[in-house]
Formats: C-alpha cells, sequence, structure tokens
C-alpha cells in the first residue's frame, strides 16, 4: 500500500463515485479523521450525451489512518450511501472511462462497493494482482454497464 503515499508528503486516497447526470453526492466520511478533501468531476471527452460521471474524491491525510482496511470500507459504503452506483478505491493516475472497473485495472482497484452491498478491501500487493481480485472488479463492472445503457 505504498502507492497511496505517492506523493512522498503524505497520503492521499482516492474514491471514485459513478453517479447518475447532474448528482453531486454529498460525501462526507463519519469518522474521527478529519482528511482535507478535494473532490473533481472527471471529465468524458466527445461524450454527446448526457452520461452518468464519476467523481474523484481525494483523502489527504498525514499519515495512514489507524485500522486502514476498517476506514477505506466506510469510505466506499459512506460514498454509495451518499448516491453513488458504485465506488471504488484506486491508486492515482489509474482511471479512464474506457476502462473502468475491467480485468485491464483491477490491479489499480483496491476496494469496490456498490450500493447496498459490503464493501471489497484488498490490502496485500499479491492479491491485488490474483485472479481472483481481477473477478471480483470484473463483477463490479455491470453496475457501469448497467448505468450507462440506461442512458444510451
Amino acid at each position: 500500500m505504498d502507492a497511496i503515499s505517492w506523493s512522498g508528503s503524505g497520503v492521499t486516497i482516492s474514491v471514485f463515485a459513478l453517479i447518475d447526470c447532474g448528482a453531486t453526492p454529498d460525501f462526507t466520511m463519519k469518522s474521527s479523521y478529519s482528511p482535507r478533501v478535494r473532490s473533481y468531476v472527471l471529465e468524458r471527452d466527445g461524450a454527446e450525451v448526457e452520461l452518468p460521471e464519476v467523481i474523484e474524491y481525494d483523502l489527504n491525510f498525514s499519515s495512514p489512518p489507524v485500522g486502514i482496511g476498517l476506514y477505506l470500507e466506510s469510505c466506499l459504503v459512506s460514498a454509495c450511501d451518499a448516491g453513488a452506483a458504485v465506488a471504488w478505491l484506486a491508486f492515482e493516475g489509474s482511471f479512464s472511462y474506457d476502462h473502468l472497473l475491467t480485468h485491464e485495472v483491477a490491479d489499480q482497484v483496491y476496494g469496490v462497493c456498490a450500493r447496498g452491498e459490503r464493501a471489497h478491501i484488498v490490502l496485500d500487493d499479491d492479491k491485488l494482482v490474483g485472479q481472483e481480485w481481477r473477478d471480483t472488479v470484473g463483477r463490479y463492472r455491470i453496475y457501469v454497464e448497467e448505468l450507462f445503457s440506461s442512458h444510451g
């Protein structure tokens, strides 16, 4: 999990939330941590029709939260509770609308959750590159496909 400390000056946890058009979930974490949060609507090049959007929430800390696995789970559940159809944790620079939750990027995704479901978190590098994790991430691709096909 050294990749969440890529900046050299703290820890950045990137939470991605797939939402329906025009909605902006009020993503607030209910915890004793108070990270600095920056959010970005990730633009889709050449989209002529209104499509679901992905919002990236970067949570910045001076050091990793204690009990990081539970904290990451709560991030995903909070994003879904705030209106995301599906939310995931991924490393900086991994985002592409062409590869949302596909096998090609599964090793860059270390957590995933859908509204009303439990979160899946992987903190072990060996598991992150394994077939079982690729299959888990791939199962969440259906939420992406369903949301986009409903606008197509």
